[in-house]
């Protein structure tokens, strides 16, 4: 909710950075999701969205951070060639919306809808 109310806080995102990190899984999620509604979008961000993608212990937190660079979409540029490895990674799901992020990423929404449609 505060990532919504308050996108451009830098309080706000150095809080989410930290539950990023917590030790529960719901929370790391939830973090993730609200961590792409961050506006502007930290450098630190979507390296925690980015590291989350690489080294999560749950597929869900994994498959979370994805979805949040999705929703940061352009903001979330610099991501771009980890999105890309995963999107080639072969795993499925997280390959689908690593190639959604892609597109979401180089702002081209109709190439995100060619990934699920293909997917």
């Amino acid at each position: 909710a505060a990532a919504v109310a308050d996108p451009g806080s830098p309080e706000v995102a150095a809080g989410l950075v930290r539950a990023a990190g917590d030790a529960d899984l719901a929370v790391r999620m939830a973090a993730a999701r609200a961590l792409g509604a961050l506006d502007p979008l930290p450098d630190e961000a979507v390296g925690v969205l980015v590291k989350m993608t690489r080294g999560d212990a749950r597929a869900e937190a994994r498959m979370a951070a994805v979805r949040g660079l999705a929703a940061a979409g352009p903001r979330a540029k610099a991501a771009r060639p980890e999105l890309e490895a995963l999107a080639a990674g072969g795993m499925p799901g997280l390959d689908l919306w690593a190639r959604v992020a892609v597109a979401a990423v180089d702002g081209d929404p109709a190439a995100a809808a060619e990934a699920v449609r293909a997917g």
